[in-house]
């Protein structure tokens, strides 16, 4: 694995901290400080994956088809809102907001961090007003908002990369696809036919959630 260099600087007093611990514990100072974010970062997951269990109570599984249905009218809907024609796809995010199937297991993979979310300022929008349509439509028992605020806190933001032509049926998932290739994304995640039907462009897999997830399970 490559390896990156950072230099630090530490009082007098954590300095001396660092070296007893490191003739203690520990090869190097290296290693110290690799083991400490490891344990902030372990910590963090276990916080994340908590958080999100608490609206888990009364979600009902899913989406079904019609349910599935219900999800991509909503996102053609918040599209149209935007007047525009425009990792995970809206739809999906969707889906994991307001059900407990595929889609929510992708979050908690993200929460795990076996998985990063990336969004662009226009995939972000569309995502953000598809999932409060939905939520406003479906009336969820469980705290569906708090999911979707998680979410937007902890995906990364991206410039959209150039496709160079509309790559998809429908010119309004191309921006979908200009973020996947912009974070150099093996998956886009999503339950549209339109991206489905692509396969591969530019070596980024389609897949569905479920399809996701058995990559996770072999």
């Amino acid at each position: 694995m490559k390896m990156k260099t950072m230099n630090i600087s530490l009082t007098p007093d954590l300095a001396d901290y660092v070296r007893k611990n490191t003739a203690e514990h520990y090869g190097n100072a290296s290693e110290f400080f690799r083991e400490m974010l490891r344990e902030r970062i372990r910590r963090q997951v276990e916080q994340d994956v908590a958080f999100l269990q608490t609206t888990s109570a009364e979600a009902p599984p899913g989406p079904n088809a019609a349910e599935l249905r219900d999800v991509l009218a909503a996102q053609r809907a918040a599209r149209k809102e935007l007047k525009r024609e425009r990792r995970f796809d809206a739809n999906v995010l969707a889906g994991a907001v307001c059900w407990n199937g595929d889609p929510w297991h992708c979050l908690i993979r993200l929460a795990q961090r076996e998985v990063f979310a990336w969004g662009t300022e226009f995939t972000l929008e569309e995502t953000r007003r598809t999932c409060l349509r939905l939520i406003r439509e479906k009336r969820p028992k469980h705290n569906a908002l708090a999911r979707l605020e998680w979410h937007m806190s902890n995906v990364r933001t991206i410039e959209a990369a150039p496709l160079g032509k509309p790559r998809s049926r429908d010119a309004g998932d191309d921006p979908y696809l200009a973020c996947a290739l912009a974070a150099q994304a093996r998956f886009l995640v999503t339950f549209d036919n339109d991206l489905l039907d692509l396969g591969k462009p530019f070596g980024i897999e389609m897949t569905t959630p479920a399809q996701f997830l058995r990559f996770f399970r072999h």
